[in-house]
């Protein structure tokens, strides 16, 4: 008897490019790349080898840590099954409520010369 897997998903994947970092349990906190989301997984790029099976702690801004599992890899675009759910709108909503910076004031010493004469150029020669 064949075993039939399938390749339907049990939530909609919503399309979000995201910086978030990853706890892995051999290569500590590395940087990735959320390419989609869901409420039981995400989809995302990592340039070290993480391989299926492994358990890893996802830190999304503004939310809290979240477990989950490997479930596929394929190049450096990997695949999480969270172990609890998450509303993939409060991602969306934790970056919209963050207020902006100040603003940074360039040193007068770094800043680019305002006019336009460029020395050494002749116009009518």
């Amino acid at each position: 008897m064949n075993d039939v897997v399938s390749h339907e998903r049990s939530s909609l994947r919503e399309g979000r490019l995201l910086k978030a970092q990853m706890q892995h349990p051999k290569l500590g906190i590395v940087d990735i790349l959320i390419r989609n989301i869901s409420e039981a997984g995400l989809g995302g790029r990592c340039i070290h080898g993480v391989e299926p099976g492994e358990w890893v702690k996802i830190l999304l801004p503004n939310l809290p840590t979240v477990d989950g599992m490997i479930v596929w890899r394929m190049g450096d675009a990997f695949g999480v099954r969270l172990s609890a759910p998450i509303d993939p709108a409060d991602v969306r909503r934790g970056m919209a409520d963050v207020s902006q910076a100040s603003r940074y004031h360039v040193p007068y010493l770094f800043r680019p010369p305002i006019e336009c004469r460029r020395p050494g150029l002749r116009i009518n020669c």
